[in-house]
């Protein structure tokens, strides 16, 4: 799976090359000296946050170093290990780049790289932004992995995060698959990009390095050591990273389950058909007797393993003692624990079906469950079996701790893919594809989320800036101080802010979690949080809104609403934020238009003053801008409405998006003033002055006359932001973070 682009990793890369010393004199009675280090931290450029841990670890391709330094120190809270050049820490304060040289040295000479080190506040920790990869427990520890490279460490009974970090990336896979993380005991894993780091679950202590990726390497399953393999030797590894033991023997290949005092091996150099066990802490090898069919796959606790002939199935315990004998309809996605195994069968066209097998019955099966979808994912976990059926934005929790399959079913907070883990049927967590991680078992009633998730949306006003969270919940700020002064539990994946901060507008996210039917519009007042006007609606229930505006000084609202799903129609209203009569109206087609691609191409503007009505119309293949006075058409102008400006100008896009671009403003009268010698794309953007336009897609700041950017954040956005006070408040990664402009 590839990193999506809203998974952006918070640490940013620039390749420049490092600055090398000189070599030093040659060893006594004639010994050689050893070659100088040649260090390497992947990057030069990087950007930390003050919420999150930082772990950079350097490779060393040249003589080992004797001597790690750097200058001048680094930002507080972080580290320097003098004796492996390791960067650890969770960064105290915000920290403008700065330049630090790292310096490795032995007697044969040393190495000098230069690394631009800055650190940015955090507003909000989403903790996860990203559709989840990968989701493990162990007791109250719960490791996962979004695709964005974020892993976090979480106590599931106090839903506190641990330890949390981001795998830098390097030019080579920063647009590959996301490294693998695992959770075995209390021992949490993490593949960096040449190493690997171990950590405490329990505390979310650093406990040591492994400074090698092998072939393939997994975490015991009761977090003692590590294990791994090369083409050359199998190693298990101890959590400070020092070698146990290693042996020699191509287990490149080897299908390996480690458990407490002994590797369990499978088609491995021993042999196709046999199981050695390679016992700690020496490796001591012995050899099982040899069992029928083609090795499969091992249990997931390792208590078994299956093999296979075809659809001719064994099953047989670790000690090769067979278990079981049956004869399945598939083999597809052949996997057990405990008592039980199963397959997952999506090779029938418009069906998946799971079937559950108890070890002994010769393959009757114990409990068959079939989906009008081929791809539901079903994962083994704890005394669990959890089947997503996310067509229906439902989670299966198959209890497999009894005498039979006990299936209860939960409705998801969203039908993207849900990453599951558990220990059992009470306890067990799912991330949803916002980056949201739910307790499943908080279903039934109100969900406890234990995080905030994706950034829906933010607005920003000269006091206040707003952030609506994947987890129902929109935040508060003071735009001056970054202080939380509010949470309002209210789910939208659009918000809008009065300029003064007092009046929010919200709709409901229906569009993003679609097993949420509310897509109500709600106007709330601030501070207290009271709904001021409610616009009732039902997500895929014509008509049913999809996109608002609030006027800047909360009394107007717009909607953009769809009502037919035939002809594709869409109304255009205007109303007063309290309700009331419509006060203006209109309605487009966008089928009719093949130059309209979506609605959201022609949303309302409102002037500053509250008297002017702009609005994209489609005529033919060009289009233009109505401009409405006091809800009356007075004029109309070229290209497509941008923003209107403080002065009550409006900026226009003459190119309607097609290059080459071409931007001018004209007065309210439709007079053009000015050509804008602007080249970007805009999209929704935020009128600062009369003279600048904040675009939150490319988190920058404009100048109309000039056309240069005026403000540019070094870290790249998700392209949710908004400018509060004199901050631009954006979501980075994992976090939202608020800077001068």
């Amino acid at each position: 799976m590839r990193r999506s682009s809203t998974g952006v990793a918070l640490l940013f890369v620039v390749i420049a090359a490092g600055c090398s010393g000189g070599r030093g004199s040659g060893g006594t009675n004639g010994t050689p000296p050893p070659s100088r280090p040649s260090i390497s931290y992947g990057a030069t450029d990087f950007v930390f946050t003050t919420k999150s841990a930082t772990t950079l670890i350097p490779t060393n391709t040249g003589g080992a170093a004797t001597v790690w330094s750097v200058s001048p120190a680094l930002p507080a809270g972080l580290s320097f290990d003098t004796a492996t050049g390791a960067i650890t820490g969770i960064a105290a304060m915000s920290a403008a780049p700065a330049t630090y040289s790292v310096t490795a040295q032995n007697a044969g000479g040393s190495e000098t790289v230069k690394l631009t080190l800055g650190v940015q506040s955090v507003l909000v920790d989403l903790v996860d932004a990203d559709s989840f990869q990968s989701a493990a427990m162990s007791g109250s520890a719960i490791l996962t992995e979004d695709n964005g490279a974020h892993w976090v460490i979480w106590d599931y009974t106090t839903g506190a995060v641990i330890q949390q970090g981001t795998v830098p990336c390097t030019p080579a896979t920063c647009n590959g698959p996301v490294l693998h993380v695992e959770l075995g005991g209390q021992t949490a894993v993490i593949q960096m990009p040449s190493t690997l780091a171990v950590y405490s679950a329990a505390t979310g202590a650093t406990l040591g390095v492994v400074p090698a990726i092998p072939t393939w390497w997994h975490v015991a399953s009761d977090g003692s050591y590590v294990c791994g393999a090369t083409s050359s030797a199998i190693t298990a590894w101890s959590s400070s990273g020092s070698v146990i033991a290693s042996r020699a023997g191509d287990y490149s290949r080897a299908k390996v389950f480690c458990k407490a005092g002994a590797m369990l091996v499978a088609a491995g150099p021993a042999g196709a058909t046999v199981i050695e066990t390679l016992s700690l802490p020496t490796l001591t090898s012995s050899v099982g007797p040899d069992f029928q069919g083609v090795f499969n796959s091992w249990f997931i606790d390792g208590s078994a393993f299956l093999t296979n002939v075809g659809t001719t199935v064994w099953v047989y315990s670790d000690a090769t003692a067979q278990l079981d004998f049956a004869s399945l309809t598939t083999v597809a996605s052949l996997t057990g624990q405990g008592s039980w195994y199963w397959t997952n069968d999506y090779t029938q066209a418009g069906v998946g079906t799971v079937t559950i097998y108890k070890i002994g019955s010769a393959g009757t099966a114990a409990a068959t469950y079939t989906f009008p979808v081929r791809s539901v994912y079903a994962t083994g976990s704890g005394t669990t079996l959890g089947i997503n059926d996310y067509s229906m934005g439902i989670m299966h929790v198959i209890d497999l701790s009894g005498a039979a399959p006990t299936d209860t079913q939960y409705t998801m907070p969203s039908t993207e893919g849900e990453s599951y883990a558990a220990v059992s049927s009470a306890q067990w967590v799912a991330g949803n594809g916002y980056g949201v991680l739910v307790d499943g078992a908080s279903l039934g009633g109100t969900p406890r989320c234990f995080n905030y998730g994706q950034a829906w949306s933010i607005a920003g006003g000269a006091t206040r800036v707003a952030v609506a969270t994947a987890s129902g919940r929109t935040l508060i700020f003071d735009a001056s101080s970054g202080n939380l002064v509010q949470t309002l539990n209210s789910s939208s994946s659009q918000i809008a802010l009065s300029s003064d901060g007092t009046v929010l507008a919200a709709r409901a996210s229906g569009d993003k979690l679609s097993t949420d039917l509310d897509a109500s519009v709600t106007v709330f007042s601030l501070p207290s949080g009271t709904v001021i006007n409610t616009w009732p609606y039902t997500f895929k229930t014509i008509p049913w809104p999809m996109d608002i505006t609030l006027s800047q000084s909360g009394k107007l609202l717009g909607q953009v609403i769809y009502s037919n799903k035939f002809s594709s129609s869409y109304a255009r209203q205007v109303t007063a934020s309290s309700g009331g009569p419509t006060l203006w109206s209109d309605t487009i087609v966008s089928l009719a238009d093949p130059f309209l691609p979506s609605v959201w191409a022609a949303p309302i503007l409102l002037s500053a003053d509250d008297t002017l009505i702009a609005v994209w119309t489609p005529a033919g293949n060009s289009g233009g801008t109505n401009i409405y006075l006091n809800n009356v058409l007075a004029t109309a102008v070229p290209g497509g409405a941008v923003s209107w400006l403080p002065n009550n100008d409006i900026l226009q896009d003459l190119s309607n998006g097609e290059a080459p671009l071409t931007y001018a403003i004209y007065d309210s009268g439709g007079i053009k003033q000015s050509a804008s010698p602007l080249s970007v794309d805009l999209g929704r953007v935020q009128a600062l002055t009369a003279d600048s336009v904040y675009d939150p897609g490319t988190n920058s700041i404009y100048s109309l006359t000039t056309g240069s950017v005026t403000w540019r954040s070094t870290n790249q956005s998700t392209g949710v932001g908004a400018v509060a006070g004199s901050n631009v408040v954006f979501a980075t990664g994992s976090v939202v973070v608020m800077q001068p402009n």
